[in-house]
């Protein structure tokens, strides 16, 4: 059985009178319906879902319909977004860029309906692994709670339903928060941390439990914030040792982007050996953690480093929104600065050098296709 589905998931506000084309389609096998369908550069805006029940195969198949002047042509030329087929007598799943199926899944309830899968509401695509998605064709996953606790049984830990989940990631973005719960030494004292988690640097406590996934260690959620802190700046120093014997050098080339701006108190780093130099001196994990070089390959953020006489400092700064933010600006072992030397800094980064910088950074990496995949395990991957 093959079962076609129609779906006008887009609208093209950029489309003109001349790029739309009226085609009577079938909706469901079962009922008919007009559709106008807008066009751009001839890629039209509907998207069409063939369902696969067959004999040997069970599966969805996602296509962009062409803007041609019949639905047969439409098809025929249509591109595929995301292919996914479980084959019924061996037990394999074949798929290309099933994390776009997905996405689409997850994005139309109309979708979802004619899937039956009005259960995956609110999920996040990264939950629907492979075996968590053949347990999904095979009738054996049917909600969200079990989609949630299959995932995080994968990885390790159990005890995480869906309110669990929503939960957890209201303390970090998902790139992160499941590092939270595969460092922790109790699952509930985590969930307690989630509910209140007053007094904490949650930048602090996301680095921690990062460091101590690369090392193999735990994190106890009940620590006070100094105690967090004091395990936080021991495994800085420990990965420090390691990381300045095994490291290999790395640059982001900001220079081919745009000339970075010169200034006797800030300085822009680009490189891995810069952030494990700056860690050393100031005592923290800017170059401990892969995350904040990775945001600066990205061009998503920079870290600087700031020097204002006998003041250091060093700040992360997000440029990926409409304007730039210090997300952190601490001195010598992550211990707070004067508020005017805060001041200094911005007013320097709202400078027309450094803005003219921030902004061809941002149109550079909008000109680029990004592409992001989770490391299933920091543990045991030492030397780095």
């Amino acid at each position: 059985m093959r079962k076609r589905i129609f779906v006008n998931i887009h609208n093209d506000s950029r489309a003109t009178s001349a790029s739309k084309f009226k085609k009577l389609l079938t909706w469901n096998n079962y009922s008919t319906v007009d559709k106008m369908v807008t066009a751009s550069d001839m890629q039209s805006e509907v998207i069409a879902a063939t369902i696969i029940d067959e004999e040997d195969k069970l599966g969805i198949r996602l296509y962009k319909l062409k803007a041609t002047s019949t639905f047969k042509s439409a098809f025929l030329k249509s591109s595929a977004l995301g292919v996914i087929y479980l084959y019924k007598d061996t037990n394999k799943l074949w798929t290309l860029n099933h994390r776009v199926a997905i996405q689409y899944i997850l994005a139309d309830k109309e979708l979802q309906k004619n899937l039956g899968l009005e259960w995956v509401e609110g999920l996040e695509d990264y939950i629907f692994t492979k075996p968590v998605i053949k347990a999904v064709l095979r009738g054996l996953c049917t909600n969200r709670d079990d989609a949630v606790s299959r995932y995080y049984k994968s990885l390790g830990v159990k005890g995480v339903n869906f309110r669990r989940f929503n939960q957890l990631k209201q303390l970090a973005d998902f790139r992160r928060f499941e590092v939270l719960l595969r460092v922790t030494t109790n699952i509930d004292n985590l969930y307690k941390f989630a509910d209140k988690p007053a007094g904490h640097n949650m930048q602090l406590v996301q680095d921690t439990a990062e460091m101590a996934m690369r090392l193999g260690k735990k994190v106890n959620f009940a620590w006070s914030p100094k105690r967090m802190k004091a395990e936080h700046d021991a495994m800085a120093l420990e990965i420090v040792a390691i990381k300045s014997k095994f490291q290999e050098h790395k640059v982001v080339d900001y220079n081919s982007i745009s000339e970075v701006p010169k200034h006797n108190i800030i300085e822009v780093l680009s490189s891995n050996t810069e952030l494990l130099e700056e860690s050393i001196k100031m005592g923290h994990c800017v170059g401990t953690s892969d995350y904040y070089f990775e945001q600066m390959q990205q061009l998503s953020g920079l870290i600087i480093r700031y020097k204002n006489g006998d003041t250091l400092g060093t700040a992360q700064v997000n440029i990926q929104g409409e304007e730039f933010r210090v997300n952190q600006f601490y001195g010598r072992f992550n211990g707070d600065l004067p508020i005017e030397h805060e001041n200094i800094l911005m007013d320097t980064l709202k400078g027309n050098e450094f803005t003219r910088f921030i902004k061809q950074l941002k149109e550079h990496k909008g000109s680029r296709r990004e592409e992001y995949s989770f490391k299933d395990d920091y543990a045991g991957q030492l030397p780095f």
